[in-house]
C-alpha cells in the first residue's frame, strides 16, 4: 500500500496494489465490523476529565538535540506553546518523529500525556497523521501513549476520535489497534432543519 499527501488541500491518497486488494477489503469489513458507535448522551462515564487544554510545539528525532533545545530555549519547560495552533514538544514529536526516542525521552521527563492543540488535536491524532513514521513504529509510540493513560476517545472540535482519524487517514493497523484498546466512534447529534 502507497500512501502520498498532498500539502496544498490536507488530503492522503493510498494507493493499493490489486495484489493487496483482498486484504484491505477484508481490513476495512473487520474494522466496520467491531466500531462501537455512541452518541454524545451515552458516552461512557470517566473519559470527560482527561484532557487539558493548553499550549506547546517542536520537531527533532534525536533525544541529545531534544535536551539541549529544552535546556537552552525553554528553560526546561516541556510545555512551552508552540506555534499558531499552540502544540506541545510531545505533540510536534508525534507528528514529526520518525522514531519514538524523543516520544519516549519526553513521557518520561513529564510530558502532559493528555495535552491537545488548540483544534483538540490529542497526541495520538498527532502520531495518526505522521508521514515520516513506519507502521511498526507509530504503533510502538501509541503504546506508549496507552500506558500512560492517553484518552483514546478524546474529540477534538471536528468531533473526531484519534479512531476516527486513523480511518480517515487509512491507518487500517492502527484503527484495528485503537478499537483493541477500546477505542469508539462518536455520533454527533442530529441537526435540527
Amino acid at each position: 500500500m502507497l500512501k502520498f499527501y498532498n500539502a496544498k488541500d490536507g488530503s492522503y491518497s493510498t494507493f493499493v496494489h490489486k495484489s493487496e486488494m483482498d486484504e484491505v477489503f477484508k481490513k476495512i469489513s473487520n474494522i466496520a465490523n467491531r466500531i462501537k458507535y455512541h452518541t454524545f448522551g451515552d458516552i461512557p462515564e470517566g473519559d470527560e476529565d482527561l484532557n487539558d487544554y493548553d499550549k506547546i510545539e517542536i520537531v527533532i528525532d534525536d533525544v541529545e538535540s531534544l535536551e539541549e533545545h529544552i535546556a537552552k530555549d525553554f528553560k526546561g519547560n516541556l510545555e512551552v506553546p508552540l506555534g499558531p495552533y499552540c502544540t506541545s514538544l510531545l505533540l510536534e514529536n508525534c507528528y514529526r518523529s520518525s522514531g519514538t526516542d524523543g516520544i519516549e525521552y519526553l513521557i518520561e521527563h513529564g510530558a502532559e500525556i493528555n495535552r491537545t492543540d488548540i483544534l483538540g488535536n490529542n497526541a495520538l491524532m498527532f502520531l495518526i497523521n505522521n508521514e515520516y513514521m513506519l507502521t511498526e513504529t507509530k504503533l510502538k509510540a501509541a503504546q506508549m501513549l496507552l500506558d500512560k493513560n492517553i484518552n483514546i476517545n478524546w474529540l477534538n472540535t471536528r468531533f473526531h476520535t484519534p479512531l476516527m482519524e486513523a480511518i480517515d487517514c487509512m491507518e487500517l493497523d492502527m484503527a484495528e489497534f485503537l478499537i483493541d484498546n477500546g477505542a469508539y466512534v462518536i455520533c454527533p447529534p442530529a441537526q435540527e432543519e
